[in-house]
């Protein structure tokens, strides 16, 4: 009960959402260039892709709270 305590008042701290999004930033790069290279292609096209796919083209379209969540602390 005491660790839950914890870890919810430090999601109320400035820099926790800037950690989150970084982290989700590079998990997607990383793993849409590990996709891309086993096709063939190069890994930076993977990471544009991945821009592509995290930005509100796609994630904002297709799950707009989760794009809220990751991108939109307020």
């Amino acid at each position: 009960a005491m660790f839950l305590h914890f870890m919810q008042d430090n999601l109320h701290h400035p820099l926790t959402p800037l950690l989150i999004q970084i982290l989700a930033v590079l998990l997607m790069v990383r793993l849409f260039g590990y996709l891309f290279t086993l096709i063939g292609q190069p890994g930076v096209i993977g990471e544009i892709g991945a821009g592509f796919v995290s930005g509100p083209s796609v994630l904002g379209l297709f799950c707009p709270e989760s794009f809220q969540f990751l991108f939109l602390f307020y």
